[in-house]
């Protein structure tokens, strides 16, 4: 009885120690180790003590445990003194988080500066200025600004039964300003359109970051895109195996004497679909003759590389279309 009562004071002795290296932090770790390797050999013995059924462990007492050899090993390792890793981080120590935005280079003189990551403007690193000039300067940086600006947006294209979605966007000044140029076209929109001031408050409201330009740098914007479709038209109507018709409208407005003329191109794509093009709008001199007319049809034909491929022309029954339809047939005859 006497023994399971010191084995239970042992035990008891343990947990209060144990409770005060848990409650003191500056406790080092190694007293708590020596104190559990003091006490081991009181254990076996206990451990090895005759058990009221009368049998006996046979557990060596000069033994070595695994838990002997563990704290043999923490005890050896804790009084090894561990050199501290070489970083060549300049952030090294550095804490806030505006640091990201900042790569710091040393110069040849021995001094470093921060680069901002977006504009590459320098600053002066050092601790005794703080952050708050790099914070300041974050703040007021237009780079930064267009590469973090609505970085996730809500989809609106969705329907009832859909769920909206998150899409990726980055603000493009150029492809708003040549959007903006297709508007004007589609619509027939004036050029001064560009220069309304309601219309620029409007605009600004929704996209503060769009960059207005001229009227006359829209007129630009305008050319540049009829050149890119006319070229891509162009490719198309090579490779396109089919045949191709001419339809025209000739007309002159009756507060001038000007004749306007609309060329349209009639196609069957791959799919067997009926499509057609406008490949001309343009004016007419003077006199309208058939001559004149069915020189402009050739030359559009040739214009647009389908001189070989005109089938049939569809005009009107004025007078001066009947030598339309020579065209079709010299173009087909060269």
């Amino acid at each position: 009885m006497v023994v399971h009562l010191g084995f239970f004071s042992i035990v008891l002795e343990l947990d209060v120690l144990i409770e005060l290296s848990l409650g003191v932090t500056y406790l080092p770790q190694l007293v708590l180790l020596v104190v559990w390797r003091k006490w081991l050999p009181q254990l076996a013995i206990f451990a090895s003590a005759p058990s009221p059924s009368g049998s006996v462990s046979h557990t060596p007492i000069n033994e070595p445990t695994p838990i002997d050899a563990d704290i043999e090993a923490a005890s050896i390792s804790s009084d090894e003194e561990i050199a501290p890793a070489e970083s060549p981080d300049p952030l090294k120590g550095k804490r806030s988080k505006v640091w990201l935005e900042f790569e710091i280079k040393k110069l040849g003189d021995g001094t470093s500066k921060a680069y901002c990551k977006h504009c590459k403007k320098s600053f002066d690193p050092s601790s005794k200025l703080g952050t708050t000039h790099l914070r300041n300067h974050l703040k007021a940086c237009k780079i930064k600004k267009l590469s973090t600006s609505g970085q996730k947006l809500l989809c609106n294209s969705f329907s009832a039964n859909e769920a909206p979605k998150l899409a990726s966007w980055k603000y493009n000044p150029r492809t708003s300003r040549l959007d903006f140029a297709r508007m004007v076209a589609k619509h027939d929109y004036p050029f001064l359109m560009a220069e309304h001031e309601y219309f620029r408050v409007f605009i600004n409201g929704i996209c503060p970051m769009f960059k207005w330009v001229s009227r006359t740098t829209v007129r630009e914007d305008v050319m540049q895109l009829y050149n890119e479709s006319r070229t891509e038209l162009q490719d198309f109507f090579d490779k396109l195996p089919s045949k191709v018709s001419f339809t025209t409208d000739m007309w002159t407005p009756d507060y001038q004497n000007i004749g306007y003329c609309c060329v349209t191109c009639h196609y069957i794509d791959d799919e067997w679909v009926l499509r057609k093009k406008i490949i001309a709008y343009l004016t007419v001199p003077t006199p309208h003759s058939g001559v004149v007319l069915s020189e402009v049809i050739k030359a559009q034909a040739l214009a647009w590389n389908v001189d070989r491929k005109l089938f049939a022309i569809t005009v009107d029954n004025a007078s001066n279309n009947n030598t339309k339809v020579d065209v079709v047939n010299e173009l087909n005859e060269a």
